[in-house]
């Protein structure tokens, strides 16, 4: 994802709606899709007054409020997207467009729980300040180690020791209480019961 924004980037072309549902995983790649709403940098683009152009929970602090999408506005997006990757939920929700617009302008995203390595990476690209978020070459510097790290192998679990076999009494016949005699007590006349009788 990150090679795919750089060389749109390198081409002047701001993608403005990076998220889960525009990543689609080939084997051992990701592909970026749906430039509709992309722009050249720099170019004046036209819209109605109050429409946002992107997906709220994945859009950056400055284009909810309505400034300019620029490349480290998708640098942004990208950190929403690895968050809800390793989260399972984006970094900011609410019920409405607009609550989560402005948790995304004032809040801070929960720090993540099974961020692992990516920690540093996601903290870095969800920084409110478009100023002080991280670049796409300090990006690619902090994931390029982890893409080459030897995959963690769970630790081995030892066997658990085999359960005792339980030992059964040799079954004994089933007797009616009728027909078991002196040894059947407590059985009368009218009921039947049935016992474990020797």
């Amino acid at each position: 994802m990150l090679a795919a924004l750089s060389a749109a980037h390198a081409q002047g072309i701001v993608h403005r709606d990076i998220k889960p549902a525009n990543v689609l995983l080939e084997v051992d790649r990701a592909v970026l899709t749906d430039f509709g709403i992309a722009a050249l940098d720099g170019d004046a683009t036209i819209t109605h007054t109050g429409t946002l152009l992107g997906t709220p929970a994945f859009m950056a602090p400055e284009q909810v409020r309505g400034h300019r999408a620029g490349p480290r506005s998708d640098l942004w997006s990208l950190g929403a997207t690895l968050y809800a990757a390793v989260e399972g939920h984006p970094p900011f929700s609410g019920p409405t467009h607009g609550s989560v617009s402005v948790a995304i302008a004032t809040e801070n995203p929960a720090p993540p729980v099974h961020a692992g390595p990516l920690t540093e990476v996601l903290a870095g690209l969800l920084r409110k300040d478009p100023a002080e978020r991280l670049t796409a070459d300090a990006v690619r510097g902090l994931l390029t180690p982890l893409a080459h790290a030897e995959p963690r192998r769970p630790a081995p679990v030892a066997p658990s020791p085999p359960s005792p076999t339980p030992t059964t009494p040799p079954s004994t016949p089933w007797r009616s209480a009728r027909t078991a005699g002196p040894l059947a007590a407590g059985a009368n006349d009218r009921t039947i019961r049935l016992w474990k009788v020797p």
